[in-house]
């Protein structure tokens, strides 16, 4: 039995070249592909540049959610007092909380927005 001259000649037939792995079929997958993702590339670059364009043209801004103004509750209102100043709200569902800065230090009243009750005072000086 006598060995091919170059033993490494049968494992050269699995190995995948450039040669071997872009034949015909595969190159034209390959052009379809790039033809396709272009025409959505070009695409989307229109629409982007379209809504641009149409915005600048309009001239007014997205949609802004308008300042409601609320009347305070009694209830709340008999907890501020002429020193006290409100620093932030915060609202979450039927909730909102109210932080009050007094000399003595924060308070927080809790609200329930439906009722326009208070349901809760945390803070130094609470209850007053």
């Amino acid at each position: 039995m006598t060995l091919p001259e170059d033993s490494n000649a049968t494992d050269r037939a699995d190995e995948v070249t450039p040669e071997t792995f872009w034949s015909e079929r595969n190159v034209r997958i390959l052009k379809l592909t790039v033809i396709v993702m272009s025409v959505l590339i070009v695409l989307g670059l229109m629409v982007l540049f379209a809504t641009i364009v149409n915005r600048v043209i309009s001239g007014k801004p997205e949609d802004t959610t308008p300042t409601i103004s609320v009347p305070v509750p009694d209830d709340v209102s008999q907890l501020l007092d002429a020193d006290a100043e409100i620093v932030s709200t915060a609202i979450d569902g039927s909730r909102m909380a109210i932080v009050v800065k007094r000399p003595e230090g924060h308070t927080v009243i809790v609200v329930d927005l439906r009722t326009g009750k208070v349901l809760n005072v945390i803070g130094r000086n609470a209850g007053r």
